[in-house]
């Protein structure tokens, strides 16, 4: 997962399962342009399809996922 902030404000990062429910959530601050790699290792979940949200200052941008075990 790659994430840049040009805002300076934290950011939410949220995963859910293909029902919805609330797998993983985070907040991160990512300061000036500066980019961040998260790598999310499935730990504790079945394979199956994932939603990576991320939202910061009023923007919110979702990404669909495959995890395969």
């Amino acid at each position: 997962i790659s994430v840049t902030n040009s805002h300076n404000k934290p950011i939410a990062l949220n995963i859910f399962n293909i029902s919805g429910a609330l797998i993983y959530n985070m907040g991160i601050q990512v300061t000036g342009k500066d980019s961040l790699q998260l790598i999310w290792n499935g730990k504790g979940v079945s394979s199956g399809i994932y939603f990576i949200r991320a939202s910061c200052a009023g923007f919110i941008a979702v990404s669909r996922v495959i995890l395969v075990k």
